[in-house]
């Protein structure tokens, strides 16, 4: 690792196990890949001449919020391993930061949906745990019913509320994180997202409506913590929203090549403002 990194100047890290379910039933694993790795790679970076780090973290840094809509300011108190190494690994950065000059951006980003808007790349995985390919399949009739945990949350339909950002947005902030940091901007952790909610229900029935199907649910008990809603809210002052994906085209066009689908609104990318921000 260390030759490859005397020849960059900046690190982006993505490389992480990101599923909260899979992290409460195996934490050993996400102990060891978002944790352990990237402090082996943290050995190599503070060795190299790297002086830039965009890291991808997770609103699970927040756990259950105190109240909404979610601010970068607002308490960390993670609720599972997932959203626990997360936020460990920032407070890594920010030690280096101090100790070493080290500028890092962490981007905390609530829900990744989409496939990119060719249609061409995106992503495949076996098992299927993601919504909108698991709801097209059962509107298709090519799986079982789709299943849900949880209707009985303090929401309006009482599903799970989330906030939503295409991939594509999602990749072009991590881009400008790095820019900002390069125009010799300071550290900065930021929220990523639409600043909107949008339910599992009204997820599955705009899929249902863009493909003239009936979407098959099967509801079930949760079986681990899930907080109702999950929002954040952007200070204008210190970023703006720009792009505009239309994910309602994206899935309808993806849902016929078998890849993953955008999901419900147009989501917002965070465009950084030149010059140092005040965190």
């Amino acid at each position: 690792m260390l030759p490859a990194l005397k020849r960059v100047d900046a690190v982006i890290h993505f490389a992480a196990s990101a599923y909260v379910g899979e992290s409460v039933a195996s934490p050993r694993k996400y102990f060891r890949n978002n944790v352990e790795s990237p402090l082996a790679l943290m050995d190599c970076v503070l060795e190299s001449e790297v002086q830039l780090f965009v890291f991808s973290s997770s609103c699970a840094v927040y756990g259950v919020p105190e109240s909404l809509p979610i601010r970068e300011s607002s308490p960390k108190e993670p609720i599972n391993p997932h959203g626990a190494t997360k936020l460990f690994f920032e407070r890594v950065l920010s030690a280096y930061s101090v100790s070493r000059g080290l500028r890092f951006a962490a981007l905390r980003s609530f829900n990744a949906a989409g496939i990119h808007p060719s249609g061409m790349v995106g992503e495949i995985q076996y098992p299927e745990t993601h919504l909108i390919p698991l709801a097209i399949r059962a509107a298709l009739g090519n799986d079982s019913p789709l299943t849900v945990n949880g209707e009985d949350l303090s929401t309006t339909d009482g599903t799970c509320i989330g906030d939503l950002i295409h991939i594509s947005d999602l990749a072009s902030a991590h881009l400008k994180a790095l820019e900002y940091l390069a125009r010799d901007g300071e550290s900065v952790q930021l929220n990523l997202g639409s600043g909107t909610g949008t339910s599992i229900r009204q997820s599955i029935q705009l899929i249902a409506d863009s493909l003239v199907r009936r979407c098959r649910i099967c509801f079930r008990r949760r079986d681990w913590a899930i907080h109702p809603c999950c929002s954040l809210r952007f200070r204008r002052r210190r970023k703006r929203l720009v792009g505009n994906h239309d994910i309602v085209a994206n899935y309808r066009r993806c849902a016929h090549v078998g890849r993953e689908p955008g999901r419900i609104h147009a989501n917002a990318l965070v465009k950084l403002e030149a010059g140092p921000l005040d965190v």
